[in-house]
């Protein structure tokens, strides 16, 4: 080897990129173990570099390759690392030649490990930033602790070890969600569903969201969303059995503990991994499913039969909750909740009822969120294909247009032969995947056995029943799909029961009107209005009035709102929903006035905006997020509508708090 031009006499491009040693080198470990910047695996290999400096060959280089065996990782996982260490500039290529012009150098790369003044100086920085960092998110996660004490929230779990679970119930999301990678704000897909009968009916959807629709990685975390919550209420089933209170909807969940179920690293000290759970949930609280099916129904005792549209959303309410206050910022944006590490999760009361009260839960494999979404979106496939049958074949372009229908062929051909040989390195027994000598591409996905042919393009999938329950930790071979008993159910139910028999008896000793937006309650003479836009602090005095009055538990009549409010539509203007969010920026607008004058109860208010066209343009900016601040001349027009011409009902129920 010449040093001076870097010739290499001996090296062939056979050999692979390799690792230069000048005569000077002189580095040590820890040389490197001030920089907090670097990653426990980035050490390592760091520390393995620099000790085959010892046993170099005759020419100064080592054969990157052999790392791995050393670092007892693969090839892949060890290119990775190169890779990242070359982006902080510690590892270098440097020019070279071989001695015979003849030798093709190819994709063969000499490595040189550097560590200057200037780099330890941007070292040192990037160090003292992350560490900085990461000490301001744990003084906000202690805060969000300290006020999650306060609150009154009940201990949470340990989310490294709570199993994967979903509810009984219908749930259409996993057909609806676009695949990983479309970023966009409206998808369009069909789907199916099966009747009491059995029969099988073809549906159209078409999600739509401010940022971007949910993906199958976002369904990944509303798996662990549903496990979590689940988790949280079984926890606290002594108290529920000792209080005999029902589960509240509304779940505390930490970002945290979504990492940590879906086995993710937790030493996030860029918060990369943390933002990605923030912006996860904000996408899934901003998608909603506009379903459209053929359905029959009667009005008015006339038989109907024609094409409705219903509108679905995953969640009921999602809201970081953290006790840094909003913003609102010059180019008219509200900054809020951008570091959160907490958030309260309200799911729709029938999915959440399901998943406290059903007998049972679907069960699922504990490394089911750690692999690909690609992955996660075939299992489940397989999982309901194999329900009934033992093995099933299908084209690779019906697998297509079932889970990447915007890409080509050959794209997905190869995205899918990528994505399933990475299983092999996630260290399961039940996860494997390898090109055989016939061509065929075989692998095994928790028991659901798969033959790939792409030069047919046909995949077969077959069920090991025993091992594909074992996967999911259930013993019994009595089952076709698994499912694993739900504790909570065992207290819950019973009080579920007697609640639902208190609630018809609330019904019986009120008088109820409903109306489109809101329904009205009258008794001894005394009217109350409740609307989705009723503020929980309302309801719950409206809840504690009429308790009293009629002599039955609160919790009975906090269920008979909930149910009435069940059957009231939300106020939407160009099928845009307005939320609450957006309502209590106008009910403050409003009371920002001062007007004693203008009847500020939520049903006189929706009224209002209903009857008056002018203000839909305005309103569609509030509820599209493009402004948060309401202009004069729309509070003036909604208040002229809103002055009071007598003492209403909903203002004079006595104040017995």
């Amino acid at each position: 080897m010449n040093q001076e031009s870097l010739t290499f006499y001996n090296r062939t491009a056979k050999k692979g990129s390799f690792i230069f040693f000048p005569e000077d080198f002189s580095l040590k470990v820890s040389d490197f173990d001030c920089f907090s910047c670097l990653s426990k695996a980035q050490q390592e290999t760091l520390s393995a570099i620099i000790s085959v400096s010892e046993v170099k060959d005759s020419e100064s280089t080592y054969d990157v390759d052999s790392l791995c065996s050393i670092l007892e990782i693969n090839k892949p996982t060890l290119n990775k690392r190169i890779r990242s260490l070359e982006s902080f500039g510690i590892l270098q290529h440097v020019p070279f030649k071989f001695d015979d012009s003849n030798k093709l150098i190819g994709r063969v790369k000499c490595i040189q490990l550097m560590l200057n003044p200037k780099l330890q100086l941007e070292l040192t920085q990037r160090s003292t930033e992350r560490t900085t960092n990461y000490a301001h998110r744990r003084h906000n996660a202690m805060l969000v602790q300290r006020e999650y004490d306060n609150q009154g929230f009940r201990e949470r779990p340990e989310a490294a070890h709570i199993p994967i679970v979903r509810q009984r119930s219908s749930f259409p999301f996993d057909q609806l969600v676009a695949p990983v990678g479309i970023h966009t704000s409206q998808w369009a897909t069909e789907f199916y569903v099966n009747d009491e009968k059995g029969n099988s009916h073809k549906l159209v959807a078409q999600a739509r969201s401010h940022s971007h629709v949910c993906t199958d990685d976002e369904l990944m975390t509303v798996y662990s969303l549903l496990s979590l919550t689940l988790a949280y209420h079984t926890k606290q089933q002594e108290y529920y059995s000792r209080t005999g209170r029902i589960p509240e909807n509304l779940t505390p969940i930490y970002v945290d503990d979504v990492l940590a179920i879906r086995k993710r690293h937790l030493r996030d000290f860029s918060g990369q991994l943390r933002q990605a759970v923030r912006d996860q949930l904000n996408s899934i609280r901003d998608t909603t499913f506009d379903v459209i099916g053929l359905q029959e129904l009667e009005l008015t005792g006339v038989q109907l039969s024609g094409y409705l549209s219903r509108e679905l959303k995953i969640f009921k309410q999602c809201s970081p909750f953290t006790p840094i206050a909003p913003e609102i910022s010059e180019n008219n944006q509200v900054s809020f909740g951008d570091s959160a590490m907490l958030y309260l999760i309200e799911w729709p009361d029938e999915l959440f009822n399901s998943l406290i009260s059903d007998e049972s839960s679907f069960a699922f494999p504990p490394n089911l969120l750690t692999v690909q979404p690609l992955i996660f979106m075939l299992f489940l496939r397989f999982r309901i294909k194999l329900r009934d049958q033992n093995s099933y074949i299908e084209t690779l372009a019906n697998l297509k247009s079932a889970l990447m229908r915007t890409s080509e062929m050959s794209q997905f051909k190869e995205t899918l032969k990528t994505q399933i040989i990475k299983v092999n390195a996630l260290n399961d027994p039940h996860l494997s995947a390898s090109l055989e000598d016939d061509g065929f591409f075989k692998f095994n996905l928790w028991g659901y056995h798969g033959v790939i042919d792409f030069e047919c393009n046909e995949i077969q999938i077959s069920i090991n029943l025993d091992e594909a329950l074992a996967c999911c930790g259930i013993k019994s071979v009595n089952q076709k799909t698994p499912t694993i008993a739900n504790p909570l159910a065992q207290a819950v139910s019973p009080l579920l029961k007697v609640n639902r028999t208190l609630s018809k008896a609330v019904g019986a000793k009120l008088n109820v009107e409903r109306f489109k937006y809101h329904f009205k309650l009258n008794f001894d003479n005394e009217d109350i209005f409740i609307s989705h836009y009723t503020t929980t602090e309302q309801k719950t005095k409206f809840c504690k009035y009429i308790a009293h009055a009629i002599g039955l538990p609160i919790p009975s009549v906090e269920d008979f709102i909930t149910g009435e409010l069940e059957s009231l539509s939300t106020f939407k203007v160009q099928g845009q929903t307005l939320q609450r969010n957006h309502y209590g920026i106008i009910y403050k607008s409003l009371a920002a006035t001062g007007n004693t004058q203008i009847d500020l109860s939520s049903h006189m208010i929706l009224k209002e905006l209903s009857r008056r066209s002018s203000l839909k343009p305005e309103l569609i900016t509030l509820i599209e997020g493009k402004t948060f601040q309401l202009s004069d001349v729309f509070i003036s027009k909604l208040s002229q509508g809103l002055f009071i011409q007598e003492e209403l009902p909903e203002n004079t129920y006595p104040n017995i708090l």
